[in-house]
């Protein structure tokens, strides 16, 4: 796929990435701002209000601090993951992440409602989850298109090459005769210009016409010999 029609390179597929990262990274900032808040307001509360807890002794009164710092620690934890699911989901272009978050993020928008009814300063923070939510599902929607596409799309195997081994040029032996036969001959040398074809046909040339003379020159002494024969028969005035 292409850059015109990939889905990813568009401008609306972009947005939603980006928001949809965004909105996760703002989430887990405040998320761990709130848990330092909560914490500071579990012990002012517990020091300024020491005439409702008279009951309780002061270990009592640091263990009901501890659970309750725990607890408020425990859902910044579960939070900050929540968060991380859709951050990496939206910035990996992951699909199932992206799912998974976005029907976390559906459960937490019905517990965002029911709590808005009880309480309407809860109705901007339920409005901010909707819309999040709606955001979620159109991306993962668009991944899913993606995943359609890229797997009905045909897949193309172009034919790897057979590798080429270039014949290996064959030097002709070096070329002596009888009455030179203690001297050294360096090998014919071959220029580099001609193809390998041509080289083969140079050193078939080579041998061809060794043999001819060779047998032109066994040729011609057995006619010397023969003429020297009869020479020696001719009567001397």
């Amino acid at each position: 796929m292409d850059k015109h029609t990939d889905i990813r390179y568009t401008t609306a597929f972009r947005v939603k990435k980006w928001i949809l990262f965004t909105f996760c990274c703002l989430s887990i900032v405040g998320t761990i701002i709130m848990a330092a808040l909560a914490s500071t307001i579990v012990d002012h509360y517990v020091d300024q209000n020491s005439d409702q807890f008279n009951d309780l002794t002061i270990d009592e009164r640091q263990r009901l601090k501890s659970m309750a710092k725990v607890v408020i620690y425990v859902s910044t934890a579960y939070a900050i993951l929540f968060n991380l699911l859709g951050l990496m989901g939206a910035y990996k272009e992951h699909y199932c992440m992206t799912v998974t978050y976005a029907i976390l993020m559906t459960l937490g928008t019905l517990g965002s409602i029911g709590t808005a009814i009880q309480n309407p300063y809860y109705y901007t923070n339920t409005v901010i989850y909707l819309l999040v939510t709606i955001l979620a599902f159109a991306f993962a929607y668009d991944l899913r298109r993606r995943r359609l596409i890229l797997f009905s799309a045909p897949i193309v195997i172009s034919p790897v090459p057979a590798p080429t081994v270039d014949a290996i040029p064959l030097t002709p032996p070096p070329h002596y005769q009888k009455e030179d036969a203690g001297k050294q001959y360096a090998p014919v040398a071959q220029s580099e210009d001609i193809p390998p074809s041509e080289k083969h046909r140079s050193y078939a040339a080579v041998v061809a016409n060794d043999e001819e003379g060779a047998h032109d020159g066994a040729h011609d002494g057995h006619h010397n010999d023969h003429h020297h024969e009869q020479g020696g028969h001719e009567p001397h005035e």
